[in-house]
């Protein structure tokens, strides 16, 4: 957390884009910018855009097809508190992931105590 905090308070990213570390054992973390920042103290990032959520994937798909993981796994993207309908997200992740050479895992329901099904 404190490398991404740190990229945030430094880089001032740009909505629509993506920061990816990679962890010890070669598996990547990434996040991707669907909100406007908040840049402000105390201030609150905007509510998630669609079109953040098209440039953001299309990010995605240009970091897969570089760095090559194995699998990718993601939640209902910008969905949450203040977020955006999934029958518009979803269509987004089809376009930009669906010709991934990789299995491509979306996680639609949490379950508390289930472990994630993918293999590692």
């Amino acid at each position: 957390y404190k490398d991404f905090r740190h990229y945030c308070h430094t880089q001032h990213p740009k909505s629509g884009g993506l920061w990816a570390w990679m962890s010890s054992d070669g598996r990547y973390l990434v996040n991707l910018f669907t909100q406007d920042a908040a840049y402000d103290p105390g201030s609150k990032p905007g509510a998630a855009a669609l079109n953040h959520v098209n440039h953001a994937l299309h990010a995605l798909h240009g970091f897969v097809v570089k760095e090559k993981p194995a699998s990718l796994a993601l939640p209902r993207l910008a969905c949450g508190i203040n977020g955006l309908d999934w029958d518009e997200v979803r269509p987004l992740i089809e376009h930009h992931l669906g010709d991934l050479k990789i299995p491509v895992y979306v996680y639609t329901n949490y379950q508390k105590g289930v472990k994630a099904s993918e293999p590692l």
